[in-house]
């Protein structure tokens, strides 16, 4: 295992330092979603199977378009047998690209998805309240029933109607009658 965290940092610094991490944060996504989809090819470069020798190849065949930054990323991530933790390294670089850029991202949780004016009003009033800019991630969850759950800065707000009847069903069940 390798500490993701440190891991996507160094990356962060390397860009950072060469005025690329915009580009490299956006190859990074790419890769991850690639790679989410083909999970039999995470399997491959992580499988002892193939040589440590192979798997760069395999990366620069699959990969040829992306910075080498990226590639060797990557390759280092295979020497370890930790591509697994691509996705936590990337989550590990975006923290420090949006603190570097005073960005703060939310996420809104909704039974059926916001309107465009919505999520823009949300991010205004968000942005009021913590001075950042902020990115909203609306994510459709059927199971709220009605309501909105917000997550930002480490912080959950839950106005959900499944929050509200768990919480309503607790208190009738804690009731002596």
């Amino acid at each position: 295992m390798i500490n993701s965290v440190e891991y996507g940092k160094a990356l962060y610094i390397l860009a950072q330092e060469e005025g690329i991490s915009e580009q490299i944060s956006e190859q990074l996504h790419s890769v991850c979603e690639v790679l989410k989809r083909e999970q039999d090819y995470c399997r491959l470069l992580d499988t002892p199977a193939i040589s440590t020798k192979d798997k760069p190849k395999l990366i620069d065949e699959a990969f040829s378009g992306v910075h080498i930054y990226v590639l060797n990323f990557l390759k280092i991530l295979c020497k370890h047998r930790a591509i697994s933790q691509l996705e936590e390294c990337v989550a590990a670089y975006d923290r420090f690209y949006d603190e570097a850029r005073n960005i703060m991202r939310a996420q809104c949780i909704t039974v059926i998805p916001m309107k465009e004016v919505q999520l823009e009003a949300l991010r205004e009033k968000l942005e009021s309240i913590t001075g950042k800019t902020v990115i909203v991630k609306n994510e459709v969850d059927e199971t709220l029933i009605g309501g909105v759950s917000l997550r930002y800065d480490g912080k959950q707000f839950d106005g959900s109607i499944k929050t509200r009847l768990e919480k309503l069903r607790n208190k009738l069940s804690q009731t002596i009658v």
